[in-house]
């Protein structure tokens, strides 16, 4: 093999490493957009839950304060 041959096999060698760990970036990188947006939506469910409850307080203690007043 000539010598531009074993040159250009070792920079196809590389150019193979490095499209290896490209595609492992962007594989972890995918992973962590899902990780992000299955928390996001597990968050935002909460706060939908918590605004019900808090709703449900408020209205809890005002009929509350309106017993308290009218005794």
């Amino acid at each position: 093999m000539t010598t531009a041959g074993l040159v250009g096999g070792a920079a196809s060698g590389a150019d193979g490493r490095i499209s290896a760990r490209l595609n492992a970036a962007a594989e972890g990188g995918r992973r962590f957009k899902q990780h992000l947006q299955d928390a996001y939506a597990q968050m935002s469910s909460r706060i939908d839950e918590l605004d019900r409850e808090y709703e449900y307080l408020e209205i809890e203690l005002r009929a509350a304060l309106d017993r308290e007043s009218h005794d």
